[in-house]
This record gives C-alpha cells, structure tokens and sequence, in this order.
C-alpha cells in the first residue's frame, strides 16, 4: 500500500532528469504515447501523474485519471474535500504563476518546517527539480492523496485505498447496506476507488474526517448504523 515515504522515494530518484527539447522528456511519451515538444505540453502534473503509477499508487492520483491539468488535480481533490491551506508531507502542492492567483504549477511536498517546504517539482527549469517555498508567500494550496497507514489484513486495523481482504468485504457489505455504492466490482474484498468514494461520502454525510480510510471513528459509525438496520 503506497504512502507518502513511496511517492517522494519514487520522485527523488528522478531529480536531475532533463528535457531534450521543448517539453519532450521521457514523462511526456508515456503520458502522449509518443515523443512530443513544444510550449503545447507542459508537464508538472505529468511528472506526478507518472510518480504515481510507476509507484504503483495510479489510483492515489486523481482516482486513477490522466491529466495534465494543474487546475483538474485541484479540481478533483477540492471534490473530495481534500484540498488544505497548511502542507504535509506527500501532499501535492498547487501553486500560482501569478499574483492574481492563477493555479499554474504542482509539486510534491518533501519536507515541511514551520516556515517553508520543499517539493519535488517537474518541468522546474525544463528538469526535476527540488524547490524551496515560504509558506504564506506566493498563494498554495495542497492537496492530499488517502496514502495507506497500515496493511489493513486483520480485522479492526485502517483500511485504505489498497487494503485486501475478508475485513474490507465486510465493511463494504455494510455500506452498500446502508446505501453507499463501492462501485460495480461490489464487495469484492479490495479496497479500489468505488470503495474510497463511498468512505468519502460516508464520511461527509455523518460529519467525519473526510480522508477516505476506515479508520476507528468512521468503522464504529458503519457498525453501529447497521446494526439497526
């Protein structure tokens, strides 16, 4: 299961990669499928977009979707309720271009201190880049992927985004019980999008933390509506 220590050991070894033209670099021909340059293809959310899959996390991002948008990876996270004004670690920090506030860049947040972060950034310079920025500078906000705290295989621990197992096919009977879909694969004993979306939704219906994992607080809630059902 990915966490955040998996996405920035995976974007770390790819500082210092450089393009060989006008935004052709090894990040764009996968995403294109072919080799492309030119001011038409830009590639921070690229580069993020192929740290996630190479890590084997592609559903962390975007819920598995393609994009080279930095406004649809804040787009997607804001509609999850996942979008925050102070960083952490592993976040994906969105950051302006301009002092009207246009989001035009995304990086991966390294390091937080109580004044600045770091973040692994694509297309920084035409390479990948670390970059340091002040919090409170230029506007940011951050968004933060559902990363796994535990390997979710015995009953009672978190279950998150690609937990397996006789427990996550319990907890998504429940919900689907209680009326939150986890998707056309149903219970089927793996903890992928459908499942997350219903946690979400769960979630956001009875007032709890909004992060997608099945934790304590949210499991106690699933147990005790279906318990009366």
């Amino acid at each position: 299961m990915a966490t955040a220590s998996t996405i920035i050991n995976m974007a770390s070894k790819e500082i210092g990669v450089k393009e060989t033209g006008v935004n052709n670099v090894k990040y764009n021909t996968e995403y294109y499928g072919r080799a492309v340059n030119g001011e038409n293809y830009p590639w921070c959310a690229v580069f993020v977009w192929w740290v996630f899959k190479h890590a084997g996390a592609s559903a962390l991002f975007c819920g598995g979707a393609k994009t080279a948008s930095v406004y649809e990876v804040w787009r997607y996270y804001n509609s999850l309720g996942r979008v925050y004004n102070t960083p952490k670690v592993g976040d994906l920090a969105i950051v302006s271009t301009n002092n009207g506030g246009t989001y035009g860049h995304v990086g991966i947040v390294k390091t937080v201190t109580s004044s600045e972060i770091i973040t692994i950034d694509g297309n920084s310079g035409d390479a990948v880049r670390t970059s340091k920025r002040s919090i409170g500078g230029r506007k940011m906000s951050f968004c933060r992927p559902a990363y796994g705290s535990s390997d979710g295989g015995s009953t009672g621990g978190n279950l998150s985004m690609g937990s397996s197992g006789t427990d996550v096919r319990d907890m998504q009977r429940k919900l689907i019980a209680l009326g939150y879909s986890c998707g056309s694969a149903g219970a089927d004993g793996v903890f992928g999008q459908g499942t997350y979306d219903a946690v979400c939704r769960f979630q956001r219906t009875y007032g709890l933390s909004v992060d997608g994992i099945i934790g304590p607080a949210t499991r106690a809630k699933i147990n005790s509506l279906y318990s009366r059902l």
